[in-house]
C-alpha cells in the first residue's frame, strides 16, 4: 500500500473529504448531482498539503461518473499527470464536459 492509499484510510483524510462534501452540500461540483442520486468522490487537484492546513481548497467533490468524465478531459488537453493541473485547467475540463452535453452545468467554477 502506498503512502497515499495510508492516507486515504486515515481519519484525517475522512474529516477532509466530509468537510469538502459539507461545503459543497453533497452535491458534484460539475453537473450538480447530489449524493442521494450518485455515488460522490473526492478528487484532489494537489498533492502537496496532503496531509496539511489548507488540503480542503485542493478537494473537488464529482460524482463517479463526472470524475471519470474529468480525468478523461484533463488527458485530451494535454494535463495526464493531474496533480499538476491548477484550478484553470480543472474548469477547462468542467466547462469540457458540459459544453459537450455530456452533464448540466454545475458550480466548478465556483470552488
Amino acid at each position: 500500500m502506498t503512502d497515499y492509499e495510508e492516507y486515504l484510510q486515515s481519519r484525517e483524510w475522512a474529516r477532509i473529504r466530509n468537510e469538502a462534501m459539507s461545503a459543497a452540500e453533497w452535491r458534484c461540483q460539475i453537473c450538480g448531482t447530489h449524493s442521494s442520486k450518485a455515488t460522490l468522490e473526492a478528487h484532489h487537484r494537489d498533492y502537496r498539503r496532503l496531509g496539511k492546513p489548507g488540503e480542503l481548497k485542493d478537494v473537488t467533490v464529482l460524482c463517479a461518473r463526472c470524475h471519470e468524465l474529468f480525468h478523461e478531459r484533463l488527458n485530451a488537453i494535454g494535463q495526464r499527470n493531474h496533480a499538476n493541473a491548477g484550478i484553470e485547467q480543472c474548469v477547462e475540463a468542467a466547462n469540457a464536459i458540459v459544453n459537450v452535453g455530456e452533464v448540466p452545468t454545475g458550480n466548478l467554477a465556483n470552488t
